[in-house]
């Protein structure tokens, strides 16, 4: 379900809610300022309290490569980063989740993250759910893509509960050896 109303420092209007979740896009401006280090200014530009301890050194490479991508093409942001906020604490970023881009082939790629403190509540498959059915109804995506560690097994279960089958593996620059999972779905 999408929202036209605005919510906190998403002026895109298109903020996608699921059962307790709401997930939010963020500004170049936010993105600018995770991708430099700059918590106060992410904070600022999002009206939300980033969670502790990120974005961490490790994320500022892949932060930046997202403002690249946003700095090129303006329209792509509804497809990349989105603050998760769970309703019940307005104001508390506790995630985040988006697209690798537009999609490539009427498939699109997911990632995601949720904080150490609010996992193994369901808020990643909730918010993965949410994400998907916005690409399926609002633009008719059919196929999505993810690609998973493989010790990160609590992902690898996430990712098979919903449906995604593996595809292959790949090597990635910055993360190394990564499965590939697809998940196709009827149009609808």
């Amino acid at each position: 379900m999408v929202d036209p109303a605005p919510g906190p420092r998403d002026e895109t209007g298109a903020i996608i809610h699921s059962e307790r979740l709401d997930l939010f896009s963020m500004s170049l401006e936010a993105v600018a300022c995770l991708a430099a280090g700059d918590r106060a200014g992410a904070e600022g530009a999002l009206g939300l309290t980033l969670p502790a301890g990120w974005p961490e050194p490790s994320d500022l490479g892949w932060l930046g490569y997202r403002r690249g991508q946003m700095e090129k093409d303006p329209g792509v942001r509804p497809w990349l980063m989105r603050a998760v906020v769970v309703r019940s604490e307005p104001g508390q970023m506790i995630g985040n989740i988006g697209f690798h881009g537009r999609p490539v082939d009427d498939k699109a790629e997911i990632g995601y993250e949720i904080s150490r403190p609010q996992r193994r509540r369901g808020y990643a498959s909730e918010a993965v759910r949410a994400l998907i059915e916005w690409a399926r109804r609002e633009h008719g995506v059919q196929g999505f893509i993810a690609s998973v560690s493989p010790g990160n097994m609590a992902s690898r279960g996430l990712i098979s509960k919903l449906g995604f089958e593996r595809t292959g593996q790949q090597w990635d620059d910055e993360d190394g050896l990564e499965l590939v999972f697809q998940l196709n779905l009827n149009p609808i």
